[in-house]
């Protein structure tokens, strides 16, 4: 005869399925992707910030390039990881 174990079969979906996240999951995985949009948007701006100090322009033109590129970028980054249904 076999033993039963409790963990095996539809079981063991249901527990470790990535698809079902609790409610806690879901809002760490939406505040990870708020502070990586901080942090890429940041990036592209101090970058552009460096660059237009560096070559001592008057008009921040990186500052305002790179700025729109890490919005633009960022806003990429959080339609790729949006549930496709």
């Amino acid at each position: 005869m076999r033993e039963f174990s409790p963990l095996t079969g539809d079981v063991w979906q249901k527990l470790f399925s990535t698809r079902q996240l609790a409610p806690m999951d879901s809002y760490k995985d939406w505040t990870g992707l708020g502070f990586q949009m901080l942090a890429v948007i940041g990036v592209f701006t101090a970058g552009g910030l460096w660059l237009d100090k560096k070559l001592g322009l008057h008009f921040p033109v990186f500052t305002v390039t790179l700025s729109v590129t890490g919005v633009v970028l960022s806003l990429y980054s959080v339609i790729r990881r949006l549930p496709k249904d």
